[in-house]
């Protein structure tokens, strides 16, 4: 069984990764939701601004590269993506942290980077898998107390915020 996506076939059963960078696109076909073994999606350097409901049922989805759209904020659905381990959201639109990002437990890691992010959650500290934490040339000026929490992180990248201290729990 197939699923047409952008006028080209995919088999359902076998299809793993797709790389649908650079097409232009303004919108992702809902169809997306029907490749269930997908593991990797590269969508870098389109036009989305926003993304379907149904990208929440890639189950075996392990790297989602978003870098260089127009997103504002992501479907509610993101937070089903329990296998996800790699999650690109950088040079994007984002004005806040999306909530949903604090489900995906198995997250390693995650660039946020260049976007107009002015502030992170306290529940930030439930990426406990957490290797790589890119928030550079965003509008932080506070980070939580909770970020001390990830003990799994190696990288923090904070430069170019507005950040005036730091929490005692980063130490």
């Amino acid at each position: 069984m197939s699923v047409n996506i952008l006028g080209k076939e995919y088999d359902i059963a076998t299809t793993t990764k797709l790389n649908l960078s650079y097409k232009n696109l303004t919108e992702l076909p809902k169809s997306i939701g029907s490749l269930s073994n997908l593991q990797e999606l590269y969508l870098y350097h389109n036009k989305l601004t926003s993304l379907p409901e149904s990208i929440g049922s890639l189950s075996n989805l392990q790297t989602l590269d978003l870098t260089n759209n127009n997103l504002t904020s992501l479907p509610k659905s993101i937070g089903s993506l329990s296998k996800l381990q790699v999650l690109y959201l950088y040079n994007n639109d984002l004005t806040s942290f999306p909530e949903l990002i604090q489900s995906l437990s198995n997250l390693q890691i995650l660039h946020l980077y260049n976007n107009k992010l002015t502030s992170l959650p306290e529940s930030i500290q439930s990426l406990s898998n957490l290797k790589e934490l890119y928030l550079h040339r965003n509008n932080l000026t506070s980070l939580p107390e909770s970020i001390g929490s990830l003990s799994n992180l190696k990288i923090l990248g904070l430069s170019n915020n507005k950040l005036t201290s730091l929490p005692e729990s980063i130490g």
